[in-house]
């Protein structure tokens, strides 16, 4: 009997444990983070946050900054050459660069060039590879990408022409999410 009783309390603590388990697991499913749901923080409709400025190089070495396209709407994209799916929406970038860039939308193409995983050189010559046009920015010194706190990427930030973060995301980008963003912001 006591042997049997301790199999029963044993059984019941087990269903007790995996109940606890089961509401927990719910609770924090329905309470996901920014970085478990693939999405970077997005600002309500009403919230105005103003993107943080921050300095990369352009191909031929020069200084640019985000604030140098003030006035102008802004996609900005993280990415390296060494990263799938980055690659992979790369070429709906190119194609929205070729159909919105003529209408006063700037597209900085920011690349992670550590220097280790990803330089300039492998950049440009990924770039050249694959024929694409729009224009690259190198983060050498990773600045830009600590100031936007890019843990992972892709990542991709639409900012409005009065320099504010209208959306942005973590992860690869659908062709149509891209031009539905790309619309928001030049409204």
């Amino acid at each position: 009997m006591n042997k049997k009783k301790k199999v029963i309390i044993l059984a019941a603590a087990f269903a007790l444990l995996l109940l606890i388990a089961s509401f927990g697991y719910k609770y924090l499913s329905g309470q996901k983070s920014d970085a478990q749901s693939g999405a970077a923080p997005t600002p309500s409709s009403s919230e105005e946050i103003a993107a943080p400025d921050f300095t990369v190089q352009d191909a031929d070495g020069k200084a640019v900054s985000l604030s140098d396209f003030k006035g102008s709407p802004v996609v900005l994209n993280f990415w390296a050459s060494w990263c799938p799916p980055c690659k992979s929406e790369m070429p709906d970038y190119e194609k929205m660069y070729q159909e919105y860039a003529p209408k006063g939308v700037i597209f900085m193409m920011v690349n992670l060039t550590d220097g280790k995983r990803e330089t300039s050189a492998t950049a440009k010559q990924f770039l050249k590879d694959k024929s694409y046009r729009f224009p690259a920015y190198f983060d050498v010194g990773l600045s830009a990408s600590d100031t936007y706190g890019i843990s992972s990427i892709p990542d991709s930030i639409f900012i409005d022409k009065n320099g504010n973060v209208r959306a942005a995301y973590r992860g690869k980008l659908d062709a149509a999410s891209i031009r539905e963003n790309i619309e928001m912001i030049t409204k």
